[in-house]
């Protein structure tokens, strides 16, 4: 039976509007991380695809009323530290190696330039061109992430009934890894993203193709 009752309104989840068809091609880490939580607790939601250019402003929300914001801002990572410092250690660790996917990215035609002219401003290089990253340096960059993953992979070792981080039970922290994968898998060149999915025993493989199972698009 679903957590959520069936008279329960669906959440309206955002996520990137990214290159049609937009199912196929989202890539964004953290909506990634919410929609496998979602679809694994059965809660209805209905996906709103929002340009790149236009999520400051789409974000710009009238505080005057009681948003599910309020609630979930009192939880602090004090009150859950384990899960929190688990949370921004995967976040870095794939941080560090994004420069393997950012030119893979398939942006929306439609806002294409404008998403690129962000990315370049925020990184305060000079041109698009800037992120590219071939030859040896991006096989040392390759070697970096397979050797931090090599860490992660050890927790995932521990119990190896299945692909899980408790074996055959899934948990939250096996999505918040899934969903950085999805994003690796929606970027990178289809032969770099096919040695990760071998690295370790193969580990992160069957962790993506398990997930498979709360991955849909709604």
């Amino acid at each position: 039976m679903s957590t959520a009752s069936a008279s329960s309104k669906p959440i309206v989840f955002y996520d990137i509007a990214a290159r049609p068809p937009v199912e196929k091609n989202c890539f964004s880490p953290n909506p990634w991380k919410s929609r496998l939580a979602l679809n694994f607790k059965g809660v209805p939601y209905s996906t709103s695809w929002v340009a790149l250019p236009d999520i400051a402003k789409t974000l710009d929300f009238d505080f005057k009323h009681p948003y599910i914001l309020v609630p979930l801002s009192e939880c602090r990572d004090s009150e859950f530290p384990e899960y929190a410092k688990f949370n921004m250690n995967i976040d870095a660790a794939f941080t560090a190696h994004t420069q393997l996917a950012v030119q893979g990215m398939p942006f929306d035609p439609a806002t294409e330039e404008l998403s690129k002219a962000e990315f370049v401003r925020r990184a305060g290089v000079k041109q698009w061109d800037d992120f590219a990253l071939d030859g040896e340096a991006r096989e040392k960059l390759m070697e970096s992430f397979r050797e931090t993953l090599g860490g992660l992979a050890k927790l995932f070792s521990r119990d190896a009934s299945g692909p899980f981080l408790l074996g055959t039970t899934v948990s939250y922290a096996d999505m918040m890894v899934g969903a950085w994968l999805r994003m690796m898998y929606a970027t990178m060149p289809e032969d770099e993203w096919k040695q990760v999915t071998t690295w370790h025993d193969g580990i992160f493989g069957q962790l993506h193709d398990a997930l498979n199972a709360y991955a849909d698009v709604k």
